[in-house]
């Protein structure tokens, strides 16, 4: 009898330890969801031959926000390679980064940046590249931030081609982001 009792109390302790392995091992898969949290950007594109909406996610895009002193640059891409340099892309600029806010369109060819909070959106396409106005309307961008994750909607119309008159549309745009700084 003892040692069936023995035997039983033998079988429950390895269930146990295989039990607790399992969980160890499912706790390691959370915790690398937990580590990589996967971003993203859409939005939609509008004129000049554009009619499309466009998706990146940080697994197969370049997603990035990044303080440079008083500033934040934003840039979603549909490669990450020469940090998305050379494929269809759009930057961002935040002027006078406040954190969350509403921020209104100004010139990029207005340097350095008016007091208040101001951004300007570019979409670069190979030659073609295109940016807002400062009399752009509507444009707006609105910001959230939770810890250092930021998230945003974005809608910018009357976005001029370079050495060029031709417009597009940037609507329904959307982002989350986590914030880098530079030192």
């Amino acid at each position: 009898m003892n040692s069936l009792n023995f035997s039983g109390f033998m079988v429950i302790l390895m269930l146990l330890g295989i039990l607790n392995c399992s969980s160890k091992s499912i706790d390691k898969e959370k915790e690398k969801e937990v580590i990589f949290q996967e971003f993203s950007a859409s939005f939609k594109l509008m004129g000049d031959g554009y009619d499309e909406t466009i998706y990146y996610n940080s697994k197969d895009n370049l997603i990035f926000c990044r303080i440079e002193g008083d500033n934040l640059w934003i840039r979603f891409a549909r490669d990450k390679s020469d940090n998305g340099n050379n494929s269809p892309h759009i930057d961002i600029d935040i002027c006078n980064y406040a954190g969350a806010g509403v921020y209104a369109p100004v010139d990029p060819k207005k340097r350095p940046c008016p007091l208040g909070l101001f951004w300007d959106i570019f979409w670069h396409d190979d030659e073609r590249v295109y940016a807002n106005q400062g009399s752009s309307s509507p444009c707006q961008l609105t910001l959230n931030l939770s810890g250092d994750i930021l998230s945003g909607i974005f809608n910018c119309r009357d976005v001029v081609r370079f050495q060029g008159t031709e417009t597009i549309e940037i609507t329904e745009g959307t982002f989350t982001c986590k914030i880098e700084r530079n030192p």
